[in-house]
């Protein structure tokens, strides 16, 4: 199906992406991927909803591989309601893909939030939506970070203060000292501290440094930190 030519086979695979069994759709999704069909994009992202979690995973490959900036929204938003991991998995990844594509990070922000699950739905898909935040440099996305960074469930924690912590400027730093000083979870200081060390080091960082390295000193607990 990859090697084929023409339009009319594109629209074939197109129309026929929700027929057969979960094997025949799985590959009708890879094909229009592999053909870079960008006006496949419908099916694909119906193959992204499809029944069975592994079309679901190989429509998310197939959009990351060809969707534009404009299919983030509906991108995000079926991640954001995914629940099998390794469709998830490829719906981050599609999800990214496309922001990468995009140039307008106030735009990628809103959309992204817009997206975000209540923790209730699923905090795996909340945190991979966290993910993706974390890689858009725009106050919306910031700030949604710093307030999961102070909930309190593990995971989403760990989620938003790893993001806070691959920051692309030194935003973050009081907000990272501040969790390497009160927070009880050990892997969740180390993050925070070690993002904060690196922002110390960046070039914009026009502060007095021995202070900040002092601060980071206090906030190890043990000789690991």
């Amino acid at each position: 199906l990859a090697e084929m030519r023409g339009e009319e086979v594109d629209s074939a695979i197109a129309a026929s992406i929700d027929k057969g069994d979960a094997t025949v759709r799985r590959e009708l999704a890879r094909a229009l991927g592999s053909r870079r069909t960008k006006s496949a994009i419908p099916a694909l992202l119906l193959a992204a909803a499809d029944a069975d979690s592994s079309v679901r995973a190989v429509g998310f490959a197939s959009l990351a591989a060809i969707a534009p900036a404009d299919q983030l929204k509906p991108i995000v938003e079926l991640l954001a309601i995914e629940q099998d991991d390794i469709a998830r998995a490829e719906g981050e990844k599609a999800a990214l893909a496309v922001l990468s594509r995009n140039n307008d990070p106030a735009f990628a922000a809103a959309t992204v939030m817009s997206a975000l699950p209540d923790v209730k739905q699923g905090i795996p898909a909340y945190c991979s939506i966290l993910r993706v935040a974390g890689k858009i440099d725009d106050p919306t996305a910031y700030d949604a970070l710093v307030g999961a960074a102070e909930l309190k469930n593990t995971d989403v924690r760990t989620t938003a203060v790893r993001a806070l912590s691959d920051w692309p400027n030194n935003a973050p730093m009081e907000k990272l000292i501040e969790v390497a000083q009160t927070v009880e979870d050990a892997s969740v200081r180390d993050i925070a501290l070690r993002g904060y060390l690196r922002m110390v080091e960046f070039p914009d960082n026009l502060a007095d440094r021995a202070p900040q390295y002092d601060a980071a000193l206090k906030a190890a607990r043990s000789a690991e930190d």
